[in-house]
């Protein structure tokens, strides 16, 4: 993120300037959520690419943390798989929300 020039963030008018972006970056690696995770009681899918370094365990240790999650790992995807593989992406979450065929 350091190394995306300040122009790529937007105005200052809007409120999204570099400088917000990085703190709210640095204010979320501080969360820990993990606690919380036990109180989440909804059917849940935890999906993250093989190759995603950043959230592999995160994902991995949200889907252990939830009752029931369902975890899904694609192989071959990176961190953004919802724009390398769209079709793919698009597919495992309507097939997850609606498991069977939708009657017409």
């Amino acid at each position: 993120m350091r190394l995306i020039p300040a122009s790529a963030f937007g105005a200052e008018k809007d409120g999204v300037t570099k400088a917000t972006v990085l703190q709210t970056v640095t204010e979320l690696r501080r969360a820990d959520l993990r606690p919380d995770l036990p109180n989440v009681h909804t059917r849940t899918l935890v999906m993250c690419g093989s190759k995603d370094r950043i959230n592999l365990a995160a994902s991995r240790a949200a889907a252990a943390g939830i009752a029931g999650a369902e975890m899904r790992i694609v192989p071959g995807a990176g961190h953004v798989w919802n724009k390398e593989l769209p079709e793919l992406f698009n597919r495992t979450v309507i097939e997850w929300v609606w498991p069977s065929p939708l009657e017409a």
